[in-house]
């Protein structure tokens, strides 16, 4: 009976050790994926950006110092922040690198778009629906991306057009001339001529002032409408004159950059403020 008990007693002395063994043993962490880089170019280096897509118009963006300008297949100031989201693709990572085989399963033959970043091409294929993955091909492998850099690819060109009608250098306005009246600034007060029954106070002066230096439209194109009335005159202190029409008033107002040969679309209660201040 002793040595039965003495046994058990070495037994169960054998189990806590083990337990306790276990329990303080270091756990080992599991490895974690190796991420892929899909390019070695950083996006403040990047200097041209290509779209091609499989059904739609190719657009070309160049860089000129900080600011990027639509080339192809018009000319225009380009939205900064858009060509950005695109140059942002070289940062792109993917825990899957496949071989660029059998394409046509990822609908990359062809491609549903092509990006062309400086000389690196990247083309864009079907989403992982169950992944939630975008597969993007570059050398010769395929990738597995976050479908965000798929969504900036632009559908159409004048997506990538600056809606701003002027640079901030040219939004320094000094003065606005339309038919029958002139705002301008004098001495740093603004003064409008001819004097109307009721002087604007300062305020609703600057206030008209702003409409013109912070207008922005929904849309811009290359200019399609012929330039109409009434017909602004705007000059800003770099000595810089712009001509500034109206286009077309209904649904929308369209006002055009004879300079630039651009449209740009307007909504009726901006253009309103812009041609026909409360003031006169």
């Amino acid at each position: 009976m002793k040595n039965r008990l003495i046994l058990n007693l070495v037994l169960l002395l054998a189990v806590v050790g083990l337990g306790a063994f276990l329990y303080l043993k270091p756990k080992q962490e599991e490895p974690r994926p190796t991420e892929h880089k899909l390019s070695e170019l950083k996006p403040e280096d990047i200097k041209r950006v290509e779209v091609r897509l499989r059904k739609g118009v190719p657009v070309v963006l160049e860089r000129e110092g900080e600011q990027w300008y639509v080339t192809a297949p018009f000319r225009a100031r380009a939205d900064n922040f858009e060509a950005r989201r695109l140059a942002d693709l070289v940062r792109a990572v993917s825990v899957e690198k496949l071989p660029a085989t059998d394409l046509a399963r990822f609908e990359l033959d062809p491609p549903m778009a092509t990006v062309i970043l400086d000389q690196q091409v990247f083309e864009f294929g079907t989403l992982n629906r169950m992944l939630k993955m975008q597969y993007v091909k570059t050398g010769d492998s395929v990738y597995m991306v976050n479908p965000q850099y798929a969504q900036a690819i632009p559908p159409q060109p004048e997506r990538m057009a600056d809606n701003r009608l002027w640079t901030a250098a040219e939004a320094e306005i000094v003065s606005v001339e339309l038919p029958g009246f002139k705002v301008a600034q004098v001495d740093g007060t603004w003064t409008v001529t001819p004097k109307p029954p009721i002087t604007p106070s300062q305020d609703e002066l600057l206030r008209f002032i702003d409409e013109w230096r912070l207008s922005s439209g929904t849309l811009t194109q290359p200019a399609k409408l012929k330039p109409g009335q009434p017909r602004a005159i705007i000059r800003n202190k770099e000595g810089k004159t712009i001509a500034v029409s109206v286009g077309a008033r209904d649904p929308e107002f369209v006002v055009i950059r004879e300079d630039e040969g651009l449209q740009y679309h307007l909504s009726r209660e901006t253009a309103r403020r812009m041609f026909e201040p409360n003031w006169r």
